[in-house]
């Protein structure tokens, strides 16, 4: 597919499922809707980030200081890592745009397993790189050795392994990710550990042994600043010179970058955001398991993946969006078209309950149309 049909592809999706979409095309009120769709904290920032909000507005008639050096300290000390190992994004999109800029391009190729996140093909699809997909079975897996084979028989310049994986949860060992390090040197791996616990050292120890891994983390999911927009590289000074040559001098706000350093040092939110995700999933998957046709296949920090066997997966997520539920039809993503199959991002309690209460009584066919009437009515 090209770049531009997998552009407005990606684009008319986000659209089609975004609140305000959901709201307009059955008539529903914001106070109806609930969004499991996108992966975020479903619980406020601490107050801290409240407090250091207000300082840092003080300084937005400036620009920030061009290396974010307060951050980039503080993830120094908190990763052992020499500061000159990290590279900033406005967000990890920006920074996969950026590894696609520097690394891909006509005449790369990059490996992708599948099902994950679909931005990576999309960002290497526009410089026109070749991917290389590499699919599991069952396809909430991943095939380690397929993927070595795959690097092996060709020439991969990158390769995206994500960990936990979106939307599946499945997770790489840092032994498996070292092994390919070293079997291949010459291919860059790149771990998206945007979902892991970010207190948790993930594939960071391996950076400063391997020049060719690089490990993506972000402040939108466990840190709850989804909308301030900080991703961020880490690697060896070595790998990311060229990351850094492409990356535009203030693409991270100073305001972003204050809150995001405070919300870092916050350890105690971090700990009760465990607690809860792990309180809910437990939840989630012992009430799921009750449900015929439904099966947790994988699940990390407050994401869970669902296979459906019972209901047409476009008719389930249908009835869900008349109630003013939203949930990802998971066979959006390649390497899932014939896996009927949900992701969703659990919220609190008394939403996940709602969750669960649309899941075992699907609405009936009389229902649509009353929800259908309602809407013309609000039209």
């Amino acid at each position: 597919m090209a770049a531009k049909d997998e552009r407005l592809k990606m684009r008319l999706y986000e659209e089609e499922s975004a609140p305000e979409a959901i709201m307009a095309k059955y008539g529903l009120d914001a106070r109806d809707i609930l969004d499991f769709s996108v992966n975020v904290n479903p619980f406020a920032p601490p107050a801290i980030v409240f407090d250091e909000a207000a300082k840092a507005l003080e300084d937005c008639g400036v620009y920030p200081d061009l290396h974010l050096r307060d951050l980039r300290q503080t993830l120094s000390v908190r990763h052992g890592l020499e500061p000159g190992f990290f590279m900033f994004g406005a967000g990890l999109d920006d920074v996969l745009k950026l590894i696609s800029q520097a690394w891909l391009g006509p005449s790369r190729t990059v490996l992708i397993h599948v099902p994950t996140f679909p931005r990576y093909e999309l960002e290497a699809r526009i410089v026109n790189a070749k991917p290389i997909y590499v699919a599991s079975d069952p396809p909430w897996r991943i095939d380690i050795e397929r993927i070595s084979d795959a690097v092996r028989a060709n020439t991969v310049d990158v390769a995206y392994l994500c960990t936990p994986n979106n939307p599946t949860g499945a997770r790489i060992g840092i032994d498996d990710v070292e092994g390919l390090a070293t079997s291949f040197p010459e291919t860059r791996f790149v771990v998206d550990e945007a979902l892991a616990d970010p207190t948790l050292p993930g594939a960071m120890p391996l950076v400063g042994k391997y020049k060719n891994v690089v490990v993506l983390r972000t402040f939108s999911k466990y840190l709850g600043l989804a909308g301030l927009r900080v991703g961020y590289a880490v690697g060896h000074p070595e790998s990311l010179s060229s990351l850094t040559s492409v990356r535009p001098p203030f693409n991270v706000s100073g305001f972003s970058a204050k809150i995001a350093k405070a919300a870092l040092e916050n350890d105690d939110f971090l700990s009760s955001s465990r607690l809860a995700f792990k309180a809910e999933r437990d939840f989630m998957t012992a009430e799921i398991g009750k449900i015929a046709g439904l099966a947790v296949r994988g699940s990390c920090s407050n994401m869970m993946f669902i296979s459906i066997s019972a209901t047409p997966i476009s008719r389930l997520v249908g009835d869900l969006a008349r109630r003013g539920i939203i949930v990802v039809d998971a066979t959006s993503f390649r390497g899932l078209e014939n896996t009927p199959s949900l992701r969703i991002s659990l919220r609190t309690r008394p939403e996940n309950a709602r969750l669960l209460k649309a899941l075992r009584s699907p609405m009936s066919p009389a229902d649509a149309v009353f929800q259908r009437a309602r809407s013309d009515e609000r039209c």
